[in-house]
């Protein structure tokens, strides 16, 4: 089954474009929309959700028409958003038995085995007895996650689930993901590349309500190889090499800036070629999208 998506547009009553016409397709696995915040990630998601009606564009799971057929999607959907609500002072078990009941799983046994099931699924089932007010915040994440699962959903969309996650428990989601994805389409919206990286056998990257590129992680790594550059210099001179060079990122080492350049041949006065990881294609993509708009604008005036 492949989830497709086709000249999508969205424009708020403030004027704000979320959405530029937008078109994807996506299959089985887990997918990666990776862009900063107000790239128009979770307004995507919300529309992929049936919570959001688009200005103009079509969405198709399979042959179900997802912004005509909103009740039949549901039957098929798992969603986890950015923030989500809890009951504090009932149990993990208490409430998702509460959700099952909502979600239409009338029958008390089988309702039982689901949330059984759930609660294993995301090695919550030892902690099932406990108030959610007590969860930490990747046990949290993973109740989300075992809600969503509760209708068994073809199509799985997660919005910004790491963030704020300490390194255990984002190892520990990324591997339930993985084991989610085998047999279901698993939508990951984030702006932390290395999630991507990790996790995604395609991705895309959305900017100003635009995608910019969509590609396997690989595949366009790939296509940036021997076109990255980095060079340690000192601070004073970063205003001069962001004149002479394009400068995709820096960072610090040792208290030292590293800036890495895209060129198409090697810039020389020091710089040596580095290997090409998934953040040095992400902010090459920012930059090239936000020069062009810059371009746009002044040509415009």
């Amino acid at each position: 089954m492949n989830l497709s998506i086709s000249g999508l547009s969205k424009t708020y009553p403030n004027g704000v474009a979320a959405l530029r016409n937008v078109s994807l397709t996506i299959s089985s696995g887990i997918f990666g929309l990776l862009g900063p915040n107000g790239a128009g990630k979770s307004t995507l998601m919300r529309i992929l959700a049936t919570l959001q009606a688009p200005d103009s564009g079509t969405v198709h799971l399979g042959e179900l028409d997802l912004l005509e057929q909103k009740y039949e999607v549901r039957r098929q959907l798992g969603y986890l958003p950015q923030e989500f609500g809890l009951y504090p002072r009932i149990s993990a078990e208490s409430m998702l038995n509460h959700l099952a009941v909502l979600k239409g799983i009338r029958n008390t046994k089988n309702r039982r085995e689901v949330v059984q099931a759930v609660l294993h699924k995301t090695n919550l089932f030892l902690d099932r007895k406990k108030n959610l007010g007590g969860f930490s915040g990747g046990m949290k994440q993973r109740f989300g996650i075992a809600q969503a699962l509760l209708a068994n959903p073809q199509l799985l969309i997660i919005d910004e689930p790491t963030a704020g996650l300490d390194p255990t428990e984002r190892n520990r989601f990324h591997n339930l993901l993985s084991e989610l994805a085998e047999e279901t389409i698993v939508i990951l919206s984030t702006h932390i590349v290395d999630d991507v990286k990790e996790l995604c056998c395609d991705m895309a990257i959305l900017l100003n309500g635009e995608i910019l590129l969509q590609a396997p992680p690989l595949a366009a790594i790939n296509a940036f190889a021997g076109k990255v550059y980095q060079k340690s210099i000192g601070k004073s001179e970063m205003p001069l090499y962001r004149q002479q060079y394009r400068v995709i990122s820096e960072k610090l080492f040792l208290g030292q800036p590293v800036i890495h350049v895209l060129s198409d041949t090697h810039p020389r006065n020091g710089f040596r070629e580095c290997t090409v990881d998934l953040e040095d294609v992400y902010f090459a993509q920012v930059i090239e999208q936000n020069m062009s708009r810059a371009e746009r604008k002044y040509h415009a005036v």
